[in-house]
């Protein structure tokens, strides 16, 4: 009897262990892409780089290094995506509107009004989902479901005219492309599920990148656009490179193993937080009171919906 006490205690600890360390991960891939929208900032503010050339940069390098992750976990894996014409079209359509447009749009935006704004924007995607599942499945939103919709849409409303609708505290272009990456993301997130399950997210991520990157250098000619790249710039696009690409694809996944989808997509909603944070106090940025509680307005639904999401998965 003892004996299986101790057992018992023994593996509620390594569960708990467990759930921490997966909680630990996901939070910090949150954190990491909300640390790389502040170095895009500062690359917009101390370089005269364009969005379409760090796009370019950033996702060669990073489909490059993660390509070669991939070959060095399965070789023969690595290039299976290439075999049939429906994949290869599947992973080209990815590619361009899902990676390559949530990039630039993302960026742009960034470069239109600041991190944390553009990644508030961004993160309105759940509740496009939301939306995108109700038409899916030919039902209506539920009434929590409604609210969070009515919260989010209150929420861009004020940081786009903090309570004047006769005019714009940001730029129209910087609301148009905010809301264009939200749309972005969630191509992004629903489209390469078959890809996904045939090859794996670190292949198809890989040469998501790669194309993503190579369409921004040649087909938008990224790289004919000239740019002083000094080291404190070069400095910036690493740590973009690094904390908006390269940690979290190789971790967010082994946190996801250990908490679950569900859980994962809770806690990384710090992002939007993690952003409006760093801006303020590394780049400075002063939110007024009406930009604070639209960023709650969105934020608050977004949580909502998680929280309640998840809920009814486990009941």
């Amino acid at each position: 009897m003892n004996d299986n006490k101790i057992f018992f205690e023994k593996h509620n600890k390594h569960n708990s262990e467990s759930q921490f360390i997966g909680i630990f991960i996901v939070l910090s891939c949150g954190i990491l892409w909300g640390l790389s929208g502040i170095f895009n900032q500062l690359i917009f503010m101390n370089c005269d780089m364009t969005t379409k050339t760090l796009c370019g940069i950033r996702s060669i390098l990073s489909g490059i290094i993660l390509l070669i992750i991939a070959f060095i976990k399965n070789p023969s894996r690595a290039l299976s995506v290439w075999k049939e014409w429906k994949n290869i079209l599947s992973l080209i359509i990815f590619a361009v509107i899902g990676v390559m447009g949530m990039q630039f749009t993302y960026s742009e935006a960034i470069r239109q009004s600041n991190a944390a704004t553009a990644t508030v924007l961004q993160y309105i995607y759940p509740i496009l989902m939301l939306i995108y599942h109700s038409i899916k499945m030919r039902k209506l939103p539920k009434l929590y479901e409604f609210v969070a919709i009515l919260s989010s849409f209150t929420g861009i409303v004020l940081i786009a005219t903090h309570g004047n609708l006769r005019s714009l505290c940001i730029t129209p272009a910087a609301l148009i492309i905010g809301l264009l990456s939200a749309f972005c993301y969630l191509f992004y997130t629903v489209y390469p599920g078959k890809l996904y399950e045939k090859f794996g997210t670190l292949i198809v991520a890989a040469w998501g990148q790669i194309i993503s990157g190579l369409s921004f250098t040649f087909i938008l000619g990224g790289i004919a656009e000239p740019f002083h790249l000094t080291l404190k710039s070069g400095i910036f696009v690493a740590g973009s490179m690094l904390c908006g690409v390269l940690i979290p694809y190789v971790i967010y996944g082994i946190g996801v193993r250990i908490i679950g989808g569900v859980k994962a997509s809770l806690f990384v909603t710090i992002e939007p937080v993690a952003s409006a944070v760093m801006a303020y106090f590394i780049i400075g940025i002063r939110f007024t009171f009406i930009d604070i509680v639209g960023f709650l307005c969105i934020l608050a639904s977004i949580e909502a919906i998680s929280i309640i999401s998840s809920r009814e998965k486990c009941q």
